[in-house]
């Protein structure tokens, strides 16, 4: 998930940031903005993020100023040591209303109220299993365009799937990762869930591809063949994950 700060007390927003890298250390930071104009500026040049966290006192306005010059469509987080602007929050796509100093129990709560809004419904999965073609089974296989040609994929050769800026990257086995036309919810759906297992926002992975699963510095990370990196699953997951890799 890419997160926008908008906050200009900078001392507030590095505790933000440490807050967030505890609740959600997966999610990324795009930019720390500290007033109206220089936000404005920023929604105007770049892509929409996924949430903003809003500070409302500003020191060229307040942050519902912005939302009088720009159109923004995201889901926002407003921390503040003012109570008296919650109604006017929540009329601006706010999902939580946090006082400061922002409590980590707090901030988790909001991002699982987050995570519960951008839920697919059981409409949308019933939706996604029949673009899959699947009736009442788990997709097996899937097509894959590699240049002028469709590939069928086996799902059990897939490693993991994850969510990038473009879409959704399939990492085969093989090492070798193409674009699918599906998103990870539309995968969550179709997917047979004793064998994927969505870790993140970002990630997907099949449990036969996990090398291992290791507790650090708070949160757990799995490492999965084929990737790099290790990748942090999220901690209201965290439960769930390991009922399911230790079955």
């Amino acid at each position: 998930m890419n997160i926008l700060i908008v906050e200009d007390e900078y001392p507030a927003a590095e505790r933000l940031m440490k807050r967030l890298q505890g609740v959600r250390p997966e999610h990324k930071i795009l930019a720390v903005l500290e007033g109206v104009a220089e936000a404005a500026d920023w929604f105007r040049d770049n892509p929409t993020p996924d949430l903003v966290f809003f500070d409302i006192r500003l020191a060229d306005g307040t942050c519902f100023d912005l939302f009088e010059i720009c159109d923004i469509p995201c889901p926002a987080i407003f921390c503040t040591a003012h109570d008296e602007y919650a109604l006017e929050a929540f009329r601006s796509n706010g999902i939580a209303y946090l006082l400061k100093p922002v409590d980590e129990t707090e901030l988790a709560a909001a991002f699982d109220k987050l995570d519960r809004l951008r839920a697919p419904s059981a409409e949308e999965q019933k939706q996604a299993v029949r673009r899959a073609g699947l009736g009442d089974g788990y997709k097996t296989r899937l097509l894959i365009s590699t240049s002028h040609r469709l590939r069928p994929v086996p799902i059990r050769d897939i490693a993991c799937f994850q969510a990038r800026d473009k879409g959704v990257l399939a990492h085969l086995n093989s090492g070798e990762s193409y674009f699918v036309d599906f998103t990870l919810n539309e995968l969550e759906a179709v997917l047979d869930p004793s064998d994927f297992f969505r870790i993140s926002r970002a990630l997907l992975p099949n449990i036969n591809a996990i090398e291992n699963a290791d507790r650090n510095a708070g949160y757990w990370k799995i490492r999965v063949k084929t990737l790099d990196d290790e990748h942090p699953v999220s901690r209201q997951r965290v439960s769930a994950f390991k009922r399911w890799f230790s079955r």
